[in-house]
């Protein structure tokens, strides 16, 4: 299916897709495994497919552009930029654009492509209200959930406790909050 020898496991991944688009549990599309990768050799080719959907979102709302932003993939990165109708302020259910994950790896080289791509717009804020400049060099563990829940700590994923009177194995209350 692909002309880059050194990806067997990409050729893997792309012949086990039950559809086009979707090709695991998590909605990540051969072209998102790819990009964030680096097969440059294999985006290009799927990126030849009038069909393909190079803004599908998989279920956290990440594309592959989002993807290869957050892996550092300068080459891929270029690719995509390059395909007519790219969502260059693509943004996940967090709120977070390539932008913010460019940023926050230090990835300097895609942070102009993006700049300099038609329609960027380097102003937009996560949902705990930070630009992408805000959170230049944090570095990708853990910033999704800086960005997503800062301001908003009811809403993270609880971390395992003791047993609480609650009867729940993890120790944590339900409650009802305005995040679920």
């Amino acid at each position: 299916m692909f002309s880059d020898p050194a990806s067997p496991s990409l050729a893997y991944h792309a012949s086990h897709c039950n559809r086009p688009q979707t090709c695991d549990a998590a909605g990540v599309t051969t072209l998102m495994w790819a990009a964030r990768s680096g097969h440059e050799v294999a985006v290009a080719e799927l990126l030849h497919d009038p069909h393909l959907d190079a803004n599908a979102r998989d279920v956290d709302g990440w594309t592959a552009l989002t993807h290869a932003c957050d892996a550092g993939q300068d080459g891929v990165v270029r690719l995509l930029l390059g395909r007519r109708g790219i969502e260059v302020n693509a943004l996940t259910k967090g709120g977070i654009t390539p932008y913010h994950f460019a940023s926050a790896g230090r990835h300097d080289a895609i942070i102009a492509m993006l700049q300099a791509a038609e329609g960027f717009k380097g102003t937009i804020r996560s949902h705990s209200g930070h630009r992408g400049s805000d959170v230049y060099g944090l570095g990708a563990p853990g910033i999704v959930q800086k960005l997503q829940y800062e301001g908003h700590e009811q809403c993270a994923p609880k971390k395992p406790g003791k047993p609480g009177k609650s009867g729940n194995p993890n120790g944590t209350q339900r409650k009802r909050s305005r995040c679920s």
